[in-house]
């Protein structure tokens, strides 16, 4: 069966974006004819992968047109396992018009994402639920306050199609029961849970020198640079692991548009010498650089976060957001502790409390546990679920 990934503009690399690629390496590997259709596509998404033979970009200066070049691939490849991760108007329409099925994968809660859906006419009676289930209240206010009527309407007539759209697909994958529960809440539709991160649980890797002195705490984050990543909130916290081990350092890899309000913030609080900024970490340098840090720190608003997974695999202890969906018993095995990402001293506190500590578990019992993580065995449980 020919498998048809589909991610509207596939054009900066992020988590969405790092999981169409991981799906089209594990769909591959398991022996399928698969595609990337894109309307928009940049190789700088690709997180240096080449698929170039297997790319079908869809391109046109006009919407509709793509739209109808989408319609016709979906008609000369019928039957096929059409999955969209992005873009879910445009495979809705098209599946429509071509009578075929498509399943979708929905990456982020609505109370855990910037898109403007939450704030449409048509949830106004769900609205309190909404903001009941996020840390970030007082954001999620600020820009609702901001928008005006047209915008309002605009954004309401969005997320109706959007509604329809979820409603229309033969299947839908999330990747925590946070979001199966808000997704059941907001649209009555039932979703099945799949999380993946990794390409194996025991990877091999070269060890990646960071610079600081030999015995000093080293905390690294890595990311897209944005809000969403909370790096100013780690940030925070890091200077009060300073309180207590003045020699640490904090590591931050990643770029985005957020990087030189966050190298304003270091140098206002006077933390130059003891944060360093790495840039972009290509993709097979990541486990070298996880192995290298004493502590991983994420402090993502997200439910379900792939580097957390990466740097256990890689041996690293974590500090991550309550928020987020984990295998409890990464934390039972004290590989993991949870904290309130706006509460900087609590943070500090697990980041201190990690260090030096030793894995409880067997390394066998540790592979084990990330096995049920890998790509391959993510991809296994989407055909299962859909029973091909």
């Amino acid at each position: 069966m020919k498998v048809l990934l589909f991610y509207k503009s596939l054009i900066t690399p992020g988590g969405a974006e790092r999981l169409i690629i991981e799906e089209y390496k594990a769909f591959k590997s398991l022996g399928y004819d698969v595609k990337v259709v894109v309307f928009n596509f940049d190789r700088v998404a690709s997180f240096g992968e080449d698929f170039s033979s297997d790319l079908i970009e869809l391109k046109s200066w006009f919407w509709f047109f793509s739209l109808f070049k989408l319609v016709s691939l979906f008609r000369r490849n019928q039957p096929s396992l059409i999955i969209s991760s992005s873009g879910i108007i445009e495979v809705a329409l098209a599946s429509f018009f071509a009578n075929t099925k498509f399943y979708l994968h929905l990456h982020h809660p609505m109370t855990m994402k910037n898109e403007t859906e939450k704030y449409s006419f048509f949830l106004r009676k769900k609205y309190g639920y909404i903001l009941a289930r996020s840390y970030e209240k007082t954001l999620l206010d600020e820009e609702k306050n901001r928008l005006g009527l047209l915008s309002l309407a605009y954004i309401s007539a969005r997320q109706l199609s959007v509604e329809i759209a979820i409603k229309r697909a033969s299947h839908i994958f999330v990747l925590s029961h946070y979001a199966r529960e808000e997704l059941n809440y907001l649209y009555n539709v039932n979703s099945l849970v799949l999380q993946g991160a990794i390409d194996t649980a025991d990877p091999c890797f070269e060890r990646a020198s960071l610079p600081c002195e030999a015995n000093a705490l080293k905390v690294l984050c890595i990311s897209r640079l944005e809000p969403q990543k909370r790096i100013d909130q780690a940030i925070l916290a890091f200077e009060k692991v300073l309180e207590k081990s003045p020699s640490a350092i904090m590591f931050i890899g990643g770029s985005g548009p957020q990087e030189q309000a966050l190298k304003a913030l270091v140098k206002n609080l006077g933390l130059c010498k003891s944060v360093n900024f790495l840039g972009f970490i290509p993709d097979k340098l990541l486990m070298g650089y996880y192995n290298s840090a004493d502590i991983f720190l994420s402090l993502d608003w997200a439910d379900f976060n792939i580097t957390v997974i990466e740097a256990l695999s890689a041996g690293t202890n974590v500090v991550v957001s309550n928020e987020g969906e984990f295998d409890k018993r990464f934390v039972d095995n004290a590989n993991m502790l949870l904290v309130d990402p706006k509460n900087h001293k609590l943070t500090a506190n697990a980041i201190l409390q990690l260090h030096g500590r030793k894995e409880h578990q067997s390394n066998d019992e540790r592979r084990d546990i990330l096995s049920l993580y890998t790509w391959k065995e993510y991809c296994k449980n989407i055909i299962k679920s859909l029973r091909l």
